[in-house]
């Protein structure tokens, strides 16, 4: 059996956005299930947003993450590179405990998974060239 959850990993200037999730106490992005007739990018814009109230702007780098569950299932996880366009958070109490910008070396700091950890050096990388 196999899963599929789309994210983005969110810029703003020199600080990335992370999320305190409630379901596994673990730090790391926005991300959700797609919708019924939805594309992975609108998933994306969609989840950020309500997650966290962010805004975001998709940029042309994407980055895939596969693992498998405890429970036997395969996971995929795509994640956009975005930046944001409004800086002031409102979490979605029901799934996130808080959500905040941290400076990224901070970041990689308090991520809870290392392939969290590898998308955001990924990303950092790329896209500093092309933004901030």
């Amino acid at each position: 059996m196999k899963e599929l959850s789309v994210g983005a990993i969110t810029f703003l200037e020199k600080k990335v956005l992370l999320i305190h999730q409630i379901n596994g106490n673990h730090i790391g992005f926005p991300k959700g299930h797609i919708e019924i007739n939805e594309s992975p990018e609108k998933t994306a814009l969609r989840e950020v947003y309500e997650e966290t109230g962010i805004k975001i702007k998709l940029e042309s780098l994407s980055y895939s993450i596969k693992y498998k569950l405890k429970s036997g299932i395969n996971k995929e996880v795509i994640y956009f590179c975005a930046s944001a366009l409004n800086n002031k958070i409102k979490i979605q109490t029901e799934e996130i405990h808080n959500a905040f910008w941290l400076e990224i070396e901070e970041a990689l700091q308090k991520l809870t998974y290392d392939n969290d950890k590898k998308a955001l050096k990924y990303f950092s990388k790329k896209f500093k060239a092309q933004s901030y």
